[in-house]
């Protein structure tokens, strides 16, 4: 069998396509964007709320000790969050390493980037550019514990989109900032904050 050929950076940059980056969790805002390593530093205003059919979210990422928001395959399910651009594969790679995305993280790999372009709604995907989320394939949220700082942040991205936004966030997965919700969602679901 004859070995494929690896491309260059180079190759990779001169091939990449115009990417839009469907964010759901942290990435709901453009605060919880930058600090990425990506050259790009994004305001508010580059974000676009949309729709996602098909995919489920909650607390089932895990990487070092920790949960984060992540998505899973429910073709019933679908959730709100918002697309930004990415411009470059440097830009892209750069954010793919800082979400334990790629397969050098080998067993202690987060997510899987997936194409969604025709999955997103409430949008209009320009030509020639694709959209792409991040992917649990197994549900882990057994495993971590889910840090208070991160629930707000989280939940202070879905408030600024406005009430509609906030309210869907919350009935898809996402977790209210307040001591008493977030009591009642460990309780139903197991979840350990700290």
């Amino acid at each position: 069998m004859k070995a494929k050929k690896r491309t260059t950076p180079e190759e990779r940059a001169a091939a990449f396509i115009p990417t839009y980056v469907f964010g759901y969790g942290s990435l709901l805002l453009a605060r919880g964007i930058n600090g990425r390593q990506m050259k790009k530093f994004y305001n508010n205003s580059d974000l676009h709320p949309a729709t996602l059919e098909g995919y489920s979210r909650s607390m089932c990422a895990y990487f070092g000790g920790r949960n984060f928001y992540g998505l899973l395959e429910d073709k019933k399910a679908k959730c709100n969050g918002v697309l930004f651009k990415i411009e470059d594969w440097y830009d892209y790679r750069a954010f793919l390493i800082s979400e334990g995305s790629i397969a050098k993280f080998g067993k202690y790999r987060t997510y899987w980037p997936i194409s969604v372009t025709d999955k997103i709604t409430d949008w209009t995907v320009p030509k020639d550019h694709r959209i792409i989320t991040l992917l649990c394939k197994t549900d882990k949220s057994k495993f971590g514990r889910v840090q208070r700082s991160y629930v707000y942040l989280c939940h202070e991205g879905a408030k600024i989109w406005g009430p509609e936004f906030e309210k869907m966030f919350l009935e898809t997965g996402g977790i209210p900032y307040n001591k008493a919700s977030m009591k009642a969602v460990a309780k139903k679901y197991g979840i350990k904050f700290w």
